[in-house]
């Protein structure tokens, strides 16, 4: 009598074998039972019945291997040239960190777009990631190209992660996932930390844009509440350079602090100018302050002292990852990009089975949180939870107050 091996017969190679020594048998003439005896005998006298099953399971695995490891495409919509490139450069740096720390046999693959920092562009570009590369979902950043690109998403059903600080980016649409504090919350949390320094005349200059629009209208809003006063108050066009004359108005007002709410490319040349005409008072700003951009176009000696707001990038696992140099924190827009990419790959991880966007979407509404080498993140209504933090420009650097000298 012939006892069956129910784990070797039951593998998908074995059947796979089976049927094709069945389905060969009229062109070859001979019994199936006896040519699929004469294709298991090697193995059998070789291996044995521990030897085959291991062998049918590599068979299985690299039958179904291709089918399991379609990728699953991710589009990356970064500013990768233009005024903002460097800041696009930083969001590619914390996919990448993401993607090496993501296992092996992910299904996440990533696919690049150029924003060039226009959103007519973007709405291009995110239409050709979504209807020729058949991405399922697109990343991105500011706030001016996450707002624009608000409707298109919903209208597509395409979820949409931003590294984008208009309050109204995951509120607007149902398949936005907020990856950086709101703006009313960190315009409210500058208020906090000029007030607390005890400044009270404050001077506000702003850029008239989606995002810090928003921060200088929570920002008024506290500075007031609090007991402050808004002693100069100006918002710039983004293509505007030239700031001696409003500087110089505003010096006649004796400020304790200016906050420079600005774009990437304003911000050097307001604090150079308001360091050549002897401004009075503390400079505050945000994040874009430690781009080589800034740095570049104001100088070292102009930004010593400045301070700014900026998520916290203290990640000792991802500064390791990026750098030699384990005390260089990197950049807010890298952190953020690393904490939206390793939130897709542990959604496709969860549920392998994940596929279209309707999928991704459902399980990415299921995450409560980020998992990460150093802590976790949790996620609020579609929004991650960064803490904010001061930073102050040092020697061209900058550095967290808490932890200076």
């Amino acid at each position: 009598m012939q006892i069956r091996d129910a784990a070797v017969e039951d593998a998908p190679a074995y059947r796979a074998l089976r049927y094709q020594i069945d389905s060969e048998s009229d062109t070859w003439g001979a019994d199936p039972d006896e040519r699929f005896k004469m294709a298991m005998h090697p193995l059998k006298n070789v291996f044995g019945v521990f030897g085959r099953v291991l062998i049918l399971l590599a068979m299985s695995q690299a039958a179904t291997s291709k089918a399991e490891q379609n990728p699953v495409k991710v589009g990356m919509l970064l500013t990768l040239s233009g005024n903002y490139a460097s800041a696009g450069a930083d969001c590619q740096k914390g996919i990448e960190a993401a993607l090496s720390m993501v296992p092996q046999q992910s299904r996440f693959e990533a696919v690049y777009g150029d924003s060039k920092a226009d959103p007519t562009t973007a709405v291009g570009e995110f239409r050709r990631l979504t209807d020729s590369d058949g991405v399922v979902a697109v990343y991105t950043h500011r706030s001016n190209i996450g707002m624009t690109l608000d409707p298109v998403s919903e209208k597509s059903g395409v979820p949409l992660l931003g590294a984008a600080g208009n309050q109204n980016f995951a509120k607007n649409n149902k398949f936005a996932f907020q990856i950086w504090p709101k703006s009313d919350e960190e315009g409210e949390f500058v208020a906090n930390e000029i007030l607390k320094r005890g400044h009270k005349r404050v001077a506000l200059l702003s850029t008239q844009d989606e995002w810090t629009t928003a921060i200088a209208d929570s920002f008024r809003k506290r500075i007031v509440a609090s007991g402050g006063t808004i002693v100069f108050d100006q918002a710039f066009l983004p293509a505007e350079t030239d700031f001696r004359t409003p500087i110089t108005q505003l010096k006649s007002k004796s400020p304790d602090a200016i906050f420079v709410d600005t774009l990437l490319p304003q911000i050097g040349p307001i604090v150079k100018q308001a360091r050549n005409l002897n401004l009075p008072g503390s400079l505050f700003s945000n994040f874009y302050t430690t781009k080589k951009d800034v740095l570049d176009s104001a100088g070292a000696a102009a930004l010593e002292g400045v301070r700014f707001v900026d998520v916290d990038t203290d990640l000792p696992a991802l500064k390791k990852k990026l750098s030699p140099d384990a005390n260089v924190s990197p950049p807010g827009l890298t952190v953020a990009s690393y904490l939206a990419t390793l939130l897709i790959a542990q959604t496709l991880s969860d549920n392998p089975k994940i596929k279209t966007r309707d999928e991704l979407y459902s399980s990415l509404l299921h995450q409560s949180e980020i998992k990460t080498p150093d802590g976790n993140f949790s996620v609020v209504d579609r929004c991650v939870k960064i803490p904010m933090v001061v930073k102050i420009m040092r020697d061209g650097k900058p550095t967290n107050e808490k932890t200076e000298g």
